[in-house]
This record gives C-alpha cells, structure tokens and sequence, in this order.
C-alpha cells in the first residue's frame, strides 16, 4: 500500500499501549486511533501516544487502514473478524484464536478479502532466530523453556496460548518438518484454565522437541537449547 498506513490500536492494556507506541514511532504509519472499553486506560495511552481515543471499534475502523487487536484473547476472533469484514487489514496478538475452526475461518477471510491477516508472532522477526537458521538447517533436540510468575493478566487463556505459543510457532518455524506425534499434559493451579504444562513433540524428519511453560513458577526464565550436527545454540528468546 503506497503512501502513509493509517493504523489503528483495539486495546490500551499493557500490549496496547506496547502497539500504540511502537505505531506512532514508524515513519511511514500514523496512529489513527485507539478504543478500549475502559475510557480512563484509554485516555492515559492515548495521552502518551498522541493519538485520538474513539468511542467504539466501528468509529475506530472508520478512520483505519489496519488495526492492531491487542484486546483480551476471548475477544479476538470476533474483533478480527468485524476488522476485515469492514475490509481492514489486521494484526491480531497471539492467541489469533481459541480454535483451529476459528483459526482457519479468518485466513479465508482474509485470503477471500485480499487483506493481510497477521498473528503477533514477533519472535519470528528477531535476531536470535535469524541467527539459529543461518547456523542450524536440521536440528535434532529442542529443549525450550517459558516460564513466570503468576500475573492475572492472560488467563483468560491456558499457558499454552498465553506462553508455550510462541515457543511452539518457533519449533514449527525451525523444523521443516510434519509433526509425528505429540505428548503432552498440564495442570489449572490458579485459574479455570492450564497454568504449567509442558509437550513432546516428535517430528517426521526425527527431530524432537521438549517444550515447558508455566505461569506459576518463582521466577521468570526464557531458554532455548538447540542440538544438531552443525552446532549447539543457546539462545535468550
């Protein structure tokens, strides 16, 4: 799209605020606007952001391009699909859905519209996974670790769609490979949904991955250990 994106932020919580941020500051982008449902939140980010608070997603949309949904996960399938049914391109933060069904119902949306559909899978785009592919074309073991102390926000969701995603999206990214077979098992702690769990997924090439998340834990600890016959990485994602 030529000329200046007008984009737009669904949320003023704490990834709201990271995306309004980060819009305003991007040369080619102007931060259109911001709606969130509790109107003090929305104002403070707004504030720092420099951009207008509108008083509904319809008016929102009026005025954008895109729109970055940064709301509660439960919320963004819907919000998604109300964003490009108005023909808005979407970058919708992790979980993109609560179901495959769900899931795949936005990428044909989105492929019928002509719009892009993005999942906020950042860490594909970092340096630490450009610097895994360039050194590792075929690992073997995958030992991953996502863990944190208990914070309310995010679960809404079990720790596999609020941490272990994007530990599972860079596994798939790095394994050119069909998955064979999956094992895996969690627990609810302190909240309706799984706080700790933890997959063995084991690929068709013979790669294996070990990945664990936790919500509960003492402290907060993100690792990633790679094994092949090329090299050993241990990057920090």
């Amino acid at each position: 799209m030529a000329g200046v994106l007008r984009v737009g932020v669904i949320g003023a919580g704490h990834f709201g605020r990271y995306h309004a941020l980060k819009i305003r500051d991007v040369p080619n982008e102007t931060l259109s606007g911001l709606f969130d449902p509790d109107s003090a939140r929305a104002a403070e980010v707004a504030r720092e952001a420099g951009c207008p608070v509108m008083e509904d997603v319809d008016a929102l949309l009026a005025v954008s391009d895109a729109v970055v949904v940064a709301a509660p996960a439960e919320f963004h399938f819907e919000l998604a699909v109300r964003a490009l049914r108005a023909g808005r391109h979407v970058l919708v933060e992790k979980p993109v859905a609560a179901t495959l069904e769900q899931a795949d119902f936005l990428v044909t949306l989105a492929r019928e519209s002509g719009l892009v559909c993005q999942v906020g899978h950042l860490l594909r785009y970092s340096a630490e996974h450009a610097a895994i592919t360039q050194r590792m074309s075929r690992p073997l073991y995958i030992e991953a670790t996502r863990i944190a102390p208990y914070k309310p926000r995010g679960t809404d969701v079990s720790v596999i769609l609020d941490l272990m995603i994007h530990d599972l999206d860079l596994v798939l990214a790095i394994v050119d490979s069909p998955i064979a077979q999956v094992d895996a098992l969690g627990a609810a702690v302190s909240s309706a949904h799984e706080d700790i769990a933890n997959a063995r997924v084991r690929f068709e090439n013979g790669c294996v991955a070990t990945i664990t998340a936790s919500r509960i834990s003492l402290k907060t600890e993100r690792r990633m250990r790679l094994f092949s016959q090329e090299a050993i990485c241990r990057p920090i994602s």
